[in-house]
């Protein structure tokens, strides 16, 4: 069996996360999957009851427009993707028939985390996570989602695999889809669209797996569930908005009850193109599920894109019980005893010519000594802490060794940096290895066998059900309380390409696990074919309700739950989505900040069974924390959000009081009632800290039965304090221009001569410190003020001359090469939808959003980005960039 390592980074569940260490390039580059526009591309949605046809006439015969893309007229979305050189998104929202306009987006397929693949078969015990979420126990009772239809949006299927069914079409398990970019080079080349969604990334069929998968050493969500597969990523890793919109739409129409996307870009804003019509899609009779994202470690609001949907369920990840990793074999010399032992490489598996290599216990955190033998034919065993990973290695380089295994003491050191191993090592499970130190150190003499085909084995999760370290912080920068629900997601084992298999981490996997969950309920009971429109909401409520609490994600948390901003209402428990009589309506009582507090919520509660049954309220608050650094003194580059290290170490007690309905609260068989409840903003908060509380409404009937309604609220008044959103301690926004690098302060003024040699035009580099939904670069007479703003500003009005453009590749290549590049190839201006702690880089060639360049003169910019919960229209709604009055030289 060949092992094929995907990814250096291990997601070690005992081990200490390391520190985020924020630096310039972090901000340009940590991120995963950062979403960028696309050059001159725009989502066009017509307004309702506009003549499909004439409206697509209309939008194509403006200069210069191309439609690329229809959306014909469907009921979930009529529009079009155009590509507009001469157009931005103001001038093209102003045509009769449009509603909504939005610059395309692309998206990226995230990095894969801690995943190692094993080609060419698989053997060992049998594996499930399937007993921390229920699932188990429904398997046990015969249901395995027979007659449900999921649509997996994603890099295709390798459907050739046996153990999702060998084939393609009707009559296998995967039954049908749609490959709309080919095996080629997109977004790169061309699309080659066909009707052939076989994977050749892996992700997709990772994916399908954690679905449908039935192996002989493990099992999928829903075995029997049907499957079509629609394949959006090339090799390439990227895709767009308009892509995925197509394929969400398709899936729509060839009647999938079930879509999931474990796709993303960091976005938290509810009213992107593609979170909308996912949205639709729930009204329509869909469950939708969609990863929350793997930016756990940069801290809170970091949302993803289509799983902010209003009603969308966004999938955050936790630890699974049990953790696959391979094995080797351990012989005692002396004893003539043996044992097997589990290790996790993630550079891939030991070699087999190591074969009866002498295992070695070493502290090398000092030089060793100089009688050490060479350790090039031993396995030295080295727990982490104490010193750098650089001096243990340099010490063990000293006398030759290759390969080490490692583990986390029990009691660890403060500070371990796991990722910055460069030997070939692997990770040993806690307890054992300290079992076999102990033996070291009594005088046993043991060796090590590794093998070209090893077995896994399943070994104990040390933080089994709490979240997982990546998962991303909500809420959107709206606070909507995203995610929404949990299910395990790290170290997942699933299939993989060329009938091999796979083990990954991230909200990618714990996506799969809903949709899996829904199609149980679905084989069960049937999907929107037999409940209508309504189905899909109704389900996917219980699937919220159903979620559990779940442990804060480290020791310190001294029994408080995780955060409702990490996972959501918590783990999701499949034996109440589909067992139980009690159902609550779709239910989340999100408080907003203290400015537009939100204190009376409801739930309706709906009694199915057959008898009445009473029910009681209980508030179960979660650990709450403070996100932000409001002062320079506060933290390194403050002012800033908080990393997850600085936010999660020791949970807050914030706690409002909650005003619960009185009196008996009973419900009579088939009838449905509805809770009343009144927040009150919880005392003593410090709201310059940006203070985030949450937790869930425990609603308990006289049955037994108990589900759950989350709650999220931030103690500030998120406006008043974020009245700066510039990133003043990196030194955003900044301005330049010239190969000099000359600052807009020292030289404003520009011959826009884009030869190598001269370089003469800005460059300006923003970044924020929470979301904006508008960045505009504008430009006016000189004359202009400030107070003559109006919105949305109109070229010819007002002094206003129009909307700068960026290169498109800024801040992907150093230079702009006039012989080389296209200085068409341009995004106008504004740009919606930014994130936090992204350096966002733009390079204006001297066009305008119209197409047309900018004449000599001097000239007044409005660099101006749009301030939390702000409207576009007041002056004082926007954080302003001061900068000079510029002059274009001919």
């Amino acid at each position: 069996m060949k092992l094929v390592s995907l990814f250096v980074t291990l997601g070690l569940a005992s081990c200490a996360v390391a520190a985020v260490r924020r630096d310039e390039a972090d901000l340009a580059g940590a991120v995963k999957g950062a979403e960028s526009a696309s050059p001159k591309r725009f989502i066009v949605e017509f307004t309702q009851g506009a003549n499909h046809a004439e409206a697509v006439k209309e939008i194509g015969s403006r200069r210069a427009v191309k439609v690329v893309k229809i959306f014909n007229g469907t009921d979930i979305f009529s529009g079009v993707t155009v590509e507009a050189p001469e157009d931005n998104a103001d001038s093209l929202q102003m045509a009769e028939a449009v509603a909504r306009v939005w610059p395309a987006k692309k998206i990226q397929l995230e990095a894969l985390i801690d995943a190692l693949s094993f080609t060419g078969g698989l053997s060992g015990e049998n594996y499930s996570v399937h007993d921390i979420t229920g699932v188990d126990k429904l398997h046990e009772a015969g249901i395995f989602g027979k007659g449900a239809l999921v649509a997996v949006v994603d890099t295709g299927i390798y459907y050739e695999h046996p153990d999702i069914g060998g084939g393609f079409g009707p009559g296998y398990k995967v039954a049908g889809g749609y490959d709309y970019v080919g095996d080629g080079d997109w977004p790169a080349g061309e699309k080659i669209p066909d009707n052939d969604p076989l994977d050749h990334v892996g992700h997709g069929t990772h994916v399908a797996g954690i679905i449908a998968a039935q192996s002989e050493w493990f099992t999928g969500v829903a075995p029997e569930a049907t499957l079509l597969a629609y394949k959006v990523f090339t090799e390439q890793g990227t895709t767009d908005e308009d892509t995925l919109i197509e394929a969400f739409i398709d899936a729509y129409s060839a009647g999938a009850d079930i879509i999931t996307a474990s796709i993303g870009g960091a976005s938290g804003w509810q009213d992107n193109a593609w979170a909308m019509v996912a949205d639709r899609l729930v009204d329509a009779g869909v469950v939708v599920t969609i990863s929350a994202g793997n930016n756990g470690e940069l801290g809170p609001f970091f949302g993803s894109s289509g799983s902010s949907g209003k009603n969308v369920l966004a999938v955050a990840s936790l630890e699974p019980l049990v953790l696959p990793s391979l094995a080797f074999d351990v012989a005692f010399n002396k004893t003539g005893d043996s044992a097997r032992m589990a290790y996790n490489p993630p550079w891939g598996q030991f070699p087999s010519t190591i074969k009866d290599w002498p295992i070695i216990f070493l502290d090398p955190c000092s030089p060793l000594p100089e009688n050490t033998p060479s350790l090039a034919s031993m396995i030295p065993v080295v727990a982490l802490g104490k010193c750098s990973p650089f001096t243990k290695e340099m010490n063990l380089s000293a006398f030759a060794a290759q390969y080490i295994l490692v583990y986390t003491p029990s009691e660890p050191d403060d500070g371990f940096y796991l990722d910055d191993w460069t030997l070939q090592r692997g990770v040993l499970q806690t307890t054992a290895a300290e079992e076999l130190v102990a033996a070291l150190l009594a005088g046993a003499s043991a060796t090590a066998t590794f093998s070209d085909s090893p077995e896994f084995v399943s070994i104990p999760n040390a933080n089994a059900g709490r979240p997982s370290y990546f998962t991303s912080y909500g809420g959107t920068f709206d606070l909507a309380l995203k995610p929404d629900i949990a299910a395990p997601g790290t170290r997942i084992l699933s299939l993989y390409l060329d009938n091999g298999y796979a083990s990954m981490s991230g909200t990618s996997m714990a996506c799969p696990y809903i949709a899996g969950v829904a199609a149980l309920y679905i084989g069960q009971f049937g999907g929107r074919s037999t409940h209508g429109t309504g189905f899909a909401k109704r389900l996917s409520a219980r699937i919220l309700s159903s979620g559990q609490a779940v442990p804060w994600g480290s020791e310190a948390g001294n029994g408080s739950w995780a955060s409702a901003a990490q996972v959501g209402n918590g783990v999701v428990n499949a034996s109440k989505v589909l067992q139980y009589d009690t159902e609550l309506s779709f239910a989340k009582f999100q408080l907003n900040d203290t400015h537009h507090y939100e204190r009376y919520h409801g739930v309706d509660v709906t009694n199915n069974g057959v008898e009445s049954v009473e029910y009681s309220f209980e508030l179960q608050p979660s650990g709450g924390f403070e996100a932000y650094w409001p002062n320079p003194g506060d933290a390194y580059l403050a002012p800033r959000m908080k990393t997850y290290d600085e936010m999660a170490n020791i949970p807050l007690g914030i706690i409002p009081s909650v005003k619960m309905p009185s009196g008996k609260f009973v419900v009579k068989p088939g009838e449905t009632k509805s809770a009343e409840f009144i927040f009150n903003i919880p005392d003593g908060l410090n709201g310059g800290r940006l203070p985030v509380f949450s937790g869930q409404v425990l609603i308990k009937g006289s049955n037994g039965e108990q589900l759950t309604v989350p709650y999220f609220g931030v103690g500030s008044n998120m406006k008043h304090e974020l009245r700066s959103l510039w990133y003043e301690s990196y030194n955003y926004p900044r301005s330049y221009s010239t190969n000099s690098r000359i600052s807009l302060a020292q030289k404003s003024w520009f011959t826009f001569n884009l030869s190598l040699a001269e370089q003469d035009f800005p460059k300006v580099i923003v970044a924020i410190t929470y979301g904006s939904k508008e960045l505009r670069w504008d430009i006016f007479e000189e004359s202009w003020r400030e107070r003559a703003w109006t919105y949305p500003p109109v070229v010819g009005e007002n002094d206003y001359l129009g909307s700068a453009t960026s290169y498109a590749l800024a801040g992907d290549v150093t230079t702009f090469d006039p012989v080389e590049d296209d200085e068409n190839n341009l995004v106008a201006f504004p740009v919606t939808d930014l994130v936090r702690d992204v350096a966002y880089e733009f390079w204006w060639l001297g066009k305008f959003a119209n197409g047309s360049t900018i004449p000599p003169g001097k000239y007044k910019m409005r660099i101006a980005t749009l301030l939390p919960f702000g409207s576009q229209v007041p002056s004082d709604n926007w954080e302003v960039w001061e900068t000079p009055t510029i002059e274009v030289i001919a």
